[in-house]
């Protein structure tokens, strides 16, 4: 096995576990102690080994039936990056369904740093019915579409 096939099977690996089988163990396994990941709870917030085990249990918990789909992955030397869809179910019974991108460094097998961009105003469109459809564009514009 080469190097960057290594770094995609890494991050392919950690995403299937940590989303999909609830081990919350691949954390200590794969993920090295000092190791960081940006952009989960705004882009500038970079959030430590245990920081991240947080946001994975809260994201659980407002979740239910979450499937954690890799669409497409990259690597080039010791970075990886996928594109992946989540499908989840509110509490409520509402579905919600993004899709966003993790990239990764690899060393040793093991996450160094994380990077994600996924799109979180429209899970918290459909997540939460107060939230408008076009609250993106209210914000750009101060209008409405009107949908």
């Amino acid at each position: 096995m080469n190097d960057e096939s290594n770094a995609l099977d890494v991050l392919t690996h950690f995403l299937d576990r940590i989303w999909n089988h609830g081990d919350d163990e691949i954390i200590a396994r794969v993920f090295v102690p000092d190791g960081t990941a940006q952009g989960l709870a705004g882009d500038n917030a970079v959030l430590t080994h245990d920081e991240y085990l947080a946001f994975v249990h809260m994201v659980r918990a407002a979740l239910t039936d979450m499937t954690f789909t890799i669409l497409g992955g990259l690597c080039q030397g010791d970075r990886a990056i996928v594109r992946a869809r989540v499908q989840a179910t509110t509490p409520e019974g509402r579905p919600v369904d993004f899709t966003g991108m993790c990239e990764v460094v690899v060393g040793d097998g093991k996450i160094l740093y994380a990077h994600n961009a996924f799109d979180f105003l429209l899970m918290a469109t459909q997540m939460c019915p107060d939230v408008p459809a076009d609250a993106l564009v209210r914000v750009f514009t101060q209008r409405s579409l009107g949908i």
